[in-house]
């Protein structure tokens, strides 16, 4: 254990020297899903726009907090991780 905290410590002091734009709370956030950031990417603002057939099918699916930011502005974050898909790319997150 003692071992897995200083291995996620020196994780977490490196991506943060390495990428200065890195919000910690996303950081936190990624790190505690044992994902690591290979680079930060963009950030932006989008306003949140579905059509009504796409929230019908968020309702269907029980998916209720999409409403909730409907006409609203978005900050969005997207971060390269290391972790690969199946198919050996770089998975992309968007917070």
């Amino acid at each position: 254990m003692k071992k897995l905290m200083i291995i996620l410590s020196f994780t977490i002091i490196l991506v943060a020297c390495t990428n200065k734009s890195i919000d910690k709370e996303h950081l936190a956030y990624i790190v505690s899903l044992d994902w690591t950031i290979a680079s930060f990417n963009s950030t932006k603002q989008v306003k949140l726009d579905f059509a009504p057939e796409t929230i019908a099918n968020y309702k269907a699916s029980n998916i209720t907090f999409v409403e909730n930011y409907i006409g609203k502005e978005l900050k969005i974050t997207t971060y390269k991780l290391k972790e690969k898909d199946p198919e050996g790319d770089n998975l992309i997150l968007n917070i």
